[in-house]
This record gives C-alpha cells, sequence and structure tokens, in this order.
C-alpha cells in the first residue's frame, strides 16, 4: 500500500480553473478519497493516548469524557501532540462540556483552561 500512497503524493499536481493553474505540493487534496483513512492513521499515535472513561473518534471528530482533571489533561495532551506533528485544533469548532454535578475547582480549572489556553473555546 506504501508504494501507491508515495506515487499519489510524493510530488506536486496542478489544480487547474479555467485558464489559471496553481501547484498543490502539500498535504491531502480535499475530497481524495485516501484523506480520511491517511489522517486517521496520522492522529492513531494520539488518539491512542488518552486516558478516558468515554473516548470515540471518528476522524477529526471527538467525544471524550470523564472527570474534569483528566479531561483537562487530554485536552492539553491531544493540543500538544497534534502541534508536534503540524497539526492544530480549530478552536471555533470545539465545545467542552461539564456536568452540574461537577465542583467548584473543577470548574475553576476548565474556566482556566479555556481563558489562558483558548480563548475561542466555549
Amino acid at each position: 500500500m506504501y508504494p501507491f500512497i508515495w506515487d499519489c503524493y510524493s510530488s506536486k499536481t496542478s489544480l487547474f480553473h479555467g485558464n489559471f493553474s496553481v501547484d498543490s505540493a502539500t498535504g491531502v487534496q480535499q475530497g481524495a478519497p485516501l484523506g480520511p483513512a491517511l489522517f486517521a492513521l496520522a492522529i492513531h499515535e494520539v488518539t491512542s493516548k488518552i486516558k478516558a472513561d468515554l473516548n470515540i473518534w471518528y476522524l477529526d471528530d471527538r467525544c471524550i469524557g470523564g472527570d474534569p482533571q483528566t479531561e483537562l489533561t487530554n485536552a492539553t495532551m491531544i493540543r500538544d501532540s497534534l502541534s508536534s506533528i503540524g497539526l492544530e485544533i480549530n478552536n471555533l469548532n470545539v465545545s467542552y462540556s461539564l456536568s452540574i454535578t461537577q465542583t467548584s475547582t473543577s470548574l475553576k480549572q476548565a474556566s482556566s483552561f479555556k481563558t489562558n489556553s483558548h480563548p475561542s473555546l466555549y
């Protein structure tokens, strides 16, 4: 399989629109059939490090759950691990939810993560 993937993505391709062309030199093009599988392979090591009672992924969509402190640790680990492989979390598409029954300490810690690390998280 690797030789096929290498053949598909090892050199730039030209994208055309009318008389204009743009070279696509990095990454997988939007809509490419191998894109989702390659993305899942790229983040597999990160997703396997998550320690949570609930850990469900579909490509780049995740649902993790557990106690607030563990989830804050997971969120930081995910952000840092993805950054180390050149990926960033789009903060406009992320939400965190805490149960009403959580302690005020947990809520304060979650609030500091949101405002100090990701100002656009809700």
